[in-house]
């Protein structure tokens, strides 16, 4: 279930950095720094700001609290304030990254609060190194300068990943439907859909809701009943034979849906489908 803990943190981390007024935030740190810097803080630590690291060449392991996060050349990790992590780095190998610290003021809590954005068209890269540049220059502009790029870093992480939410549960919603039209006639409860999606039973609740207006289970009793409705035209199956058949254990329970969806009790439907047009 990493996976999903990653996912859904990143959701949660979005919804955060979308209420701060980063033209009010304070850079208090920058630095771009190789693997002989002295900097390095390998050791558990937390912050009480914002913490950005771009690696422009290298890779690190990083445990922060439930989520064990790999980065390498062109990714961005981002650590919300006060939570705990770790960086494992080989210093033996070459390093680049840059590293911000801003002071955003306090930040409603939640339970993951670092992620890892993959930088595709190369755009975060060129504002960090424009932002550390900036900084080092220490000139009149700057700080307005810094807070800009720092505004343009946070307003491009939360595009992309508004575009991983919508294609995550696009791909989630994808294989539960797949799942679901090859096993509808058995069993089929909402976390062993969850675990197959890698999301949690909540959050797959949610999209179904969004992208397709029902629950899982409601989808699942559709093809049911479609399947019945099939049956009941054409074939000589009683309506016991039919219920069980479609994943419907109680006669009287299919029967009520039956009808619930299509107006008409499976008997009813049966004898309509017998009439000579």
């Amino acid at each position: 279930m990493m996976e999903m803990i990653r996912n859904e943190g990143k959701t949660d981390a979005a919804k955060i950095l979308s209420q701060v007024d980063f033209s009010e935030a304070k850079i208090i740190f920058c630095k771009r720094f190789d693997q002989h810097s002295h900097i390095w803080n390998l050791s558990p630590h937390s912050h009480a700001y914002l913490e950005l690291l771009f690696f422009l060449r290298g890779e690190a392991r990083i445990a922060a609290g439930e989520q064990v996060i790999s980065s390498t050349s062109y990714d961005m990790v981002v650590y919300l304030p006060h939570h705990q992590h770790q960086e494992f780095v080989d210093l033996n190998k070459t390093q680049e990254i840059v590293c911000i610290w801003a002071n955003v003021g306090d930040l409603p809590p939640i339970r993951e609060g670092a992620f890892r954005l993959r930088d595709k068209n190369r755009v975060l890269e060129w504002l960090f190194i424009q932002l550390e540049q900036e900084y080092r220059k220490n000139s009149i502009f700057s700080q307005k300068l810094t807070r800009c790029y720092l505004e343009a870093i946070i307003q491009n992480t939360l595009r992309q990943l508004a575009q991983c939410d919508s294609e995550s549960a696009a791909d989630s919603i994808d294989r539960a439907r797949v799942f679901i039209k090859s096993h509808f006639t058995q069993p089929i409860s909402v976390a062993t859909l969850a675990e197959l999606c890698h999301v949690s039973p909540s959050y797959l609740q949610r999209i179904f809701h969004k992208q397709l207006g029902m629950s899982p289970v409601q989808y699942i009793t559709s093809l049911r009943v479609k399947e019945a409705e099939y049956l009941l035209n054409s074939s000589s199956l009683s309506i016991m034979a039919i219920a069980e058949h479609c994943g419907f254990g109680d006669p009287r329970y299919f029967s009520r849906l039956f009808k619930k969806q299509t107006g008409l009790s499976p008997s009813q439907y049966k004898a309509k489908c017998l009439k000579p047009n």
